[in-house]
């Protein structure tokens, strides 16, 4: 059998990695601000908001802004945080597959917890429940995305400030960079 798949049949190196990633998410900076944010911006989306279905305008532009960054910023200081202790790490049992599998995981559920945060208001304030939870699904799907590439970013990145640069330039590409290119494309006719 692939020692890199080892972690599909025996779970435990891949719940020592999940129990590893809960407890340092937990001091990261990164979701600390980030839980706090989503509290703020969920709870001035329902207050400010002229009707409750308005209240996911907000918070796609919270989504697309915040949300990606965030994901992103903790993929690359997840995938630093221990490079000193690598050798030592990778010396035991655990495929890496794991390793970065559960990273991985352990990250997307945090962030569904935190997303919780942003989108409560919302269904506090009258939207409706299902319109929310599509909502959700589709930021947490974000989330990931940009986690993932966030975690690209910081294991290819010799050290964390050049693999912060790789991240900003991909965010700022994939959501300003889009939008120019199909706008030059166009040729500026607006019907």
């Amino acid at each position: 059998m692939n020692h890199s798949f080892r972690f599909l049949t025996e779970t435990n190196p891949l719940r020592a990695v999940l129990r590893r990633e809960f407890r340092a998410a937990t001091l990261n900076r990164y979701f600390q601000v980030f839980a706090a944010f989503s509290t703020v911006a969920g709870i001035a989306a329902a207050c400010f908001s002229e009707s409750a279905d308005a209240v996911g305008f907000f918070v796609v532009q919270v989504a697309l802004f915040l949300v990606s960054l965030f994901a992103l910023l903790a993929g690359v200081s997840s995938a630093h945080a221990e490079r000193e202790e690598w050798p030592l790490m990778f010396s035991q049992p655990i495929p890496r597959l794991a390793y970065v599998i559960g990273k991985f995981i352990a990250y997307v559920s945090i962030f569904a917890g935190v997303l919780v945060l942003l989108l409560l208001p919302a269904l506090l304030s009258g939207a409706a429940l299902q319109r929310v939870a599509i909502l959700y699904f589709e930021t947490l799907l974000l989330a990931a995305a940009f986690l993932a590439l966030g975690l690209a970013a910081g294991f290819l990145g010799h050290d964390r400030s050049q693999a912060l640069i790789i991240g900003a330039a991909a965010w700022l590409f994939l959501l300003f960079g889009f939008d120019l290119i199909g706008f030059f494309t166009a040729r500026f006719e607006f019907v």
